[in-house]
């Protein structure tokens, strides 16, 4: 069974590595050595297809494993700041206001 393992070294750069691997094998036993210590020097977590998975996850045909890098800002965060600073009359639902219409609609 063939897994592709998804991975990003620096920021915007994508690298793919297939592994030839057996069905139910765990997947820190898949990790190939490199990837392994790359994953404990740069702290990134696994997951399968987008979800958060441990280092003993059965491997099943067809994953996708991805290392991916915890988030530096919390995205309703960002979003709430990014509108603020747009301010209120000039992005979203209230970029338009119809003609006699109540206040925010």
């Amino acid at each position: 069974m063939n897994i592709d393992i998804y991975y990003s070294p620096a920021q915007r750069q994508t690298q793919c590595v297939s592994v030839d691997v057996l069905e139910g094998m765990l997947l820190a036993k898949a990790l190939p050595e490199s990837l392994a210590e790359a994953m404990l020097s740069q702290g990134l977590a696994c997951a399968v297809w987008g979800r958060v998975v441990g280092l003993d996850y059965a491997l099943q045909a067809g994953d996708r494993v991805e290392l991916v890098r915890e988030l530096r800002v919390d995205p309703m965060t960002a979003r709430r700041e990014r509108f603020n600073k747009q301010g209120i009359k000039k992005a979203g639902l209230f970029k338009t206001k119809r003609e006699g219409a109540k206040a925010g609609y």
